[in-house]
């Protein structure tokens, strides 16, 4: 019987250079800059959240309601357009919505026709990046109004995330008549109801390229009630590059090359 010899794994390792190096050894997964908005620059927005208008700022408490669990920041959009009540950023609302249709790359008028009322006040702020079909972003949110559900208002929140350029993607993510919303009083604002922090599903990059990723909150029918929307962790999940994949191959190859080695050897 042969004595066993020590497995050579220099073919193993000469497959995982070869795999790199067939694929260019290039790290090119996209991102979302900043997702805990932690950043020193412009509030926490920068770095990652270059554009935004109306009232927008980074905070460590949204008018007495705290980040989720595990986050030390949030960002915090009202509707304020008065000298009433205090803004986050010390800057009003956007009237008209205009402004902040610019600032998420969406066609002129997208907020203003997201409901049946038309919309007031607004703010939002938002992120270009660079992406790979298949990658997941998902985050977390907190929708607070001043309107009862049923009322004439119909302030709501919102997301968008659409490729680079004009569009006129806008999804809802609450409003006064949503199921979600419970009895709220705080932060010395006349709130009435708040969603408490939720997390979106896991959102999918249909295709390759860059994407713009926006937050907004928006007046609409009674601009004398105000709402605010606070986001806070965004994650972003790239898929496996290609060359990602051929080096977890390469893996599974020299193993099962080291171990018919040792077979033989045994033998």
């Amino acid at each position: 019987m042969k004595k066993a010899t020590q497995p050579n794994i220099v073919s193993s390792r000469a497959l995982l250079v070869a795999a790199i190096m067939a694929t260019g050894g290039t790290l090119s997964y996209g991102q979302v800059l900043n997702g805990t908005f932690t950043g020193s620059g412009s509030g926490g927005f920068s770095p990652g959240w270059t554009s935004a208008a109306g009232d927008a700022a980074v905070v460590s408490s949204l008018y007495g309601t705290p980040p989720p669990s595990g986050a030390t920041f949030e960002a915090g959009l009202t509707t304020i357009n008065t000298g009433g009540f205090p803004t986050l950023s010390g800057t009003l609302a956007a009237n008209p919505s205009t402004a902040v249709d610019t600032a998420l790359g969406l066609a002129t008028g997208t907020i203003n026709t997201a409901t049946a009322n038309p919309v007031q006040e607004a703010s939002g702020f938002s992120q270009t990046f660079s992406a790979t079909a298949g990658d997941k972003i998902s985050f977390k949110w907190n929708f607070i109004t001043g309107e009862n559900a049923g009322g004439l208002g119909k302030d709501f929140a919102f997301y968008t995330l659409h490729p680079q350029g004009t569009s006129s993607s806008l999804t809802v993510l609450a409003n006064p008549d949503s199921g979600l919303l419970t009895p709220y009083n705080a932060g010395g604002i006349a709130f009435v109801a708040s969603s408490g922090w939720q997390t979106a599903a896991p959102i999918t990059i249909p295709s390759s390229g860059n994407w713009v990723l926006g937050f907004g909150v928006a007046d609409a029918g009674n601009p004398g009630v105000d709402s605010v929307l606070g986001v806070s962790s965004v994650t972003y999940t790239p898929v496996p590059e290609p060359w990602a994949w051929s080096l977890m191959s390469a893996f599974a190859f020299g193993g099962m090359a080291v171990a018919r080695r040792v077979r033989f050897n045994r033998a």
